[in-house]
């Protein structure tokens, strides 16, 4: 194929010249690193990510290389799957034998004897079978080794048609005989089997058919091929796994049965998902033919945003990119893309760079893109992407693993995140890829092989576009919660008794263990010293670290209690009671006010009651049973303390309402040193808090604040009057329910406020969840006006998930609020008359809730940041 035939045919299909030329001159030398290798004398681009180290040379090249390279892929970034070192062969000296078992006859083809042959030139991607098997590996190891997801090449081969050789030899159609076509490497080229060949075999039909473009290939991009190819010959099987395409040809048979090679059996099968190695051996599950993989299946992967690439929020719009592909000479009809996790797909832009065959086949990769608003990334969890064939072939939303880790095709997912690369810089956007080839450390799925775990999810859960509808009978309206029967309510004070080796108790999420006889039989895998380290303790971040579902199973039997009281779950019953009956108390107008906005006050902790295991309900008692607190709804108060020999404030908005004489109540999260990254000395005055008792005093000063609800409707903020509000959707994370739930309660005990509401509550895990009784109560007595959805934010095992009605698939969500989230469980826009209220760290206002609600179109006068 001369320069004049290779600049034609790029130009057909949008080729790259000048990315060919780049690459020849970077690969144009031997590499350092296998100076001490049998491949010393091979040049090698140094750019390609070795995936076996030094020695076989197995590569790929960076996605973004791939990519950038264009439709065809220069032989210098050409993946490479070596199971050897690099046969030096020289071109006159090597022949192809075509033989005809039956028949006994065959032919020896020179290198030059085949030049002579009728040639063609055709574009054809090759595969590499554990393309993207780095994801398997991450869940459980494979016998392969970390492929990413630029496992594949497209390029131009010239050769002689493999049916040409065949029909020279007399073979010319399929019968009793002659059912296989065997082919083999050079003798010797490989460790196992009986004579150190590497072979396989296809059905001769495939062989003999013109619409299959089998190839004896001999150039590749209008040059000869490099010895990591095949030099001085090859096989081209289009549609097929590249493992298939024997390098270095030497032996073309005719047969009755397909290949008895070692490596035919032992390469290219993808088994079912419960056979181990072990299992393969003793079972003889290598030869059970179903399990063989050939023809290519679908898969599609996202090149742009490249992994931990960084997308200004500043930029308007991005540009979303990837390949498609697929087998059996099938065209890519379309590749979906979604930002919601799978619940809505987008269609993206196809190009097609090469045309079908005369036959109407598709050998080569697709490249698509879709523009969308960078905002809309912002406020994304992920991007993912699926392809379709036609034959309606799709990608898997999981992958199945399988032994040899192959054909891996589920969703590509990119996780996006919005972070700043300094204290001061501007925002990005943050894109992982799931892996990183080979070695390379990277990826939102770990660093380890084996170390991943999938979210499963409950078998209930909503899929992706269905809604819930609850058929059963509604439950009736709860006066008052019970305290759970037959618990023992230990406290903290009696767990951190037993704190020594001989007599441990430890506190996982909210319950008690007595580990002593797990102790004494010595099973834990680190030592008993890993458990007593936090006898008497919470262990609760230690334990859902490192521990997996079954270690939460060994647990079950140690247990012997709740952290609290029963008294504390009357209390918490207590305090809403109280704050109902406050949002429906009218204040006398002669009731004194017991707080000032403009001076400290010591007011006495009359209770503290624990919600959660790090969260209090702080009563404080007014001067009399007649004083109010003076507070309008979306007011706040300052408390004041002393820690660590400074004094510290902060703002908090009581979780009671004006109505409730006599008293101020405020739910805590307290803030422990040592657990936060980001914050290792904990919050100074929560923890000033958590060790006051009752009996204690406090400074409080207010009500202060910019923001009232006035009722009905109704806002005024910073002294000027809204519109009339018809409905609210309410956003909040952790401590931030206070002001909501207040805000809930004062609408909610209004019979004639007709507003309707709708919290989406965000937490890191259920323990967080603050309030949930009384929300879920609230909901329960004022359907139709109240809903609420909440939001867990840590990955969780769905065994380990809390159970019951109240945590069912269409009450809880587990990952992040998102615009999807928010479209799905608030409400639209609709001007002034549909309000979003947010209430959260600024991080979850100003990088996901504000650009979310932007885009599904709420005006900015139309969200409130308390």
């Amino acid at each position: 194929m001369d320069d004049v035939d290779v600049q034609r045919a790029l130009l057909a299909c949008d080729g790259h010249r000048g990315a060919l030329t780049r690459a020849k001159a970077e690969g144009a030398r031997a590499d350092g690193r296998d100076l001490n290798t049998p491949d010393h004398w091979v040049a090698r681009h140094p750019s390609l990510v070795r995936l076996t180290g030094t020695h076989p040379f197995n590569c790929e090249p960076p996605l973004r290389a791939l990519m950038e390279a264009g439709s065809v892929t220069p032989a210098e970034l050409h993946f490479v799957r070596n199971h050897g070192a690099a046969q030096n062969i020289a071109w006159d000296a090597h022949e192809v034998r075509v033989e005809v078992s039956d028949s006994g006859k065959g032919r020896t083809y020179g290198m030059d004897a085949l030049l002579r042959k009728p040639a063609m030139t055709m574009p054809c991607l090759l595969v590499c079978a554990g393309n993207r098997r780095k994801e398997q590996n991450m869940y459980e190891k494979t016998i392969g080794f970390g492929w990413g997801a630029a496992g594949l090449s497209n390029s131009l081969w010239t050769g002689v048609p493999l049916r040409i050789l065949l029909a020279e030899c007399g073979v010319t159609e399929v019968t009793a005989k002659r059912r296989f076509v065997c082919f083999e490497g050079p003798k010797g080229e490989l460790p196992k089997g009986k004579d150190g060949t590497y072979g396989t075999s296809i059905p001769l039909s495939k062989a003999l058919d013109p619409a299959q473009d089998v190839m004896v290939c001999y150039a590749q991009n209008g040059e000869a091929l490099r010895p990591d190819h095949g030099f001085p010959v090859r096989l081209i099987i289009p549609g097929y796994i590249g493992g298939r395409m024997i390098k270095y040809l030497t032996t073309i048979r005719v047969t009755e049965h397909p290949s008895d090679n070692f490596y035919h059996f032992r390469d290219n099968r993808i088994m079912p998902p419960g056979v181990d190695a072990a299992m393969a051996d003793k079972q003889n599950w290598w030869e059970k033919p179903e399990y063989i993989f050939n023809e290519l299946n679908i898969n599609s992967a996202i090149a742009s945003p490249a992994h931990d690439e960084c997308v200004p929020l500043d930029r308007e719009r991005y540009e979303v990119k990837g390949y498609a592909y697929t087998g059996g000479g099938r065209a890519i009809t379309r590749v979906e893309v979604s930002l919601d996790g799978g619940y809505t797909w987008r269609l993206a832009n196809i190009r097609r760079p090469f045309a079908p065959t005369m036959y109407g086949k598709h050998w080569c990769w697709i490249f698509w893109d879709l523009d969308v608003a960078t905002v809309e990334l912002a406020s994304a969890k992920e991007v993912m992407c699926r392809a379709w064939d036609e034959a309606n072939n799709t990608q898997p939303r999981d992958f199945t693993w399988n032994l040899m880790g192959m054909g891996n095709n589920c969703y590509f997912r990119v996780k996006l995140s919005v972070a700043a690369l300094s204290d001061r810089a501007q925002k990005y956007i943050r894109c992982e890829h799931p892996t990183e080839p080979g070695a390379l450390k990277g990826g939102w799925m770990g660093n380890e092989a084996g170390g991943w775990k999938p979210v499963i999810e409950a078998l209930e859960a909503a899929r992706a576009g269905e809604e819930r509808h609850n058929d059963a009978a509604d439950e009736a309206p709860v006066v008052a919660a019970a305290p759970k029967k037959n618990v023992r309510y230990i406290t903290m004070e009696e767990v951190e008794k037993h704190n020594t080796e001989d007599d441990c108790w430890i506190v996982v999420k909210g319950k008690v263990y007595d580990v002593n006889a797990y102790l004494k039989e010595g099973l834990h895998p680190g030592g008993n010293a890993s458990i007593t380290m936090n006898a008497g303790e919470d262990t609760t971040e230690d334990f859902e670290a490192v521990h997996s579902a079954k270690a939460w199973k060994q647990l079950e039997p140690f247990y012997i209690g709740d952290v609290g009281s029963a008294e504390d779950q009357a209390a918490s019953t207590a305090a809403f009671d109280r704050m109902w009956a406050g949002a429906k108390h009218i204040v006398p107008e002669n009731a004194p006010l017991g707080l000032n906005p403009k001076k400290w006050l010591q007011l006495k902790i009359e209770n503290k009651i624990p919600l959660s295991h790090d969260s209090i309900l702080l009563r404080l008692k007014l001067e009399s049973d007649e004083h109010q607190c003076g507070m309008p709804v979306g007011y706040h108060v300052y408390l004041r303390g002393e820690w660590n020999g400074k004094k510290v404030m902060r703002a908090y908005t009581p979780s009671s309402l004006n109505g409730t004489l006599g008293a101020v109540e405020l739910v805590i999260k307290i803030y422990y040193s040592d657990v936060h990254e980001a914050y290792p000395e904990g919050g100074a005055l929560t923890q000033y808090l958590h060790h006051l008792n009752e009996g204690d005093k406090i400074d409080v000063k207010g009500p202060v604040g910019h923001i009232k609800y006035l009722g009905q409707g109704l806002f005024s903020i910073d002294k000027k009057d809204l519109p009339p509000v018809k409905k609210m959707t309410l956003l909040g994370g952790g401590t931030g329910v206070a002001p909501m739930l207040q805000l809930i309660v004062a609408v909610l005990a209004d019979e004639k406020d007709e507003t309707e509401l709708s919290f989406i509550y965000a937490n890191k895990t259920e323990d967080d969840v603050l309030l949930k009784y009384t929300l879920d109560r609230l909901e329960r007595e004022h359907k139709g006006r109240f809903k609420v959805h909440y939001m867990i934010s840590k990955e969780t095992w769905a065994a380990d998930r809390k159970t019951g009605p109240e945590w069912s698939s269409d009450r809880v969500t587990y990952g992040r609020i998102s615009l999807p989230i928010i479209q799905q469980h608030g409400f639209p826009s609709n001007g002034s008359s549909h309000i979003a209220v947010m209430c959260g760290p600024p991080a979850f206002e100003e990088d996901t809730c504000i650009p979310a609600l932007k885009a599904l179109g709420y005006p900015e006068d139309a969200i409130i940041r308390y």
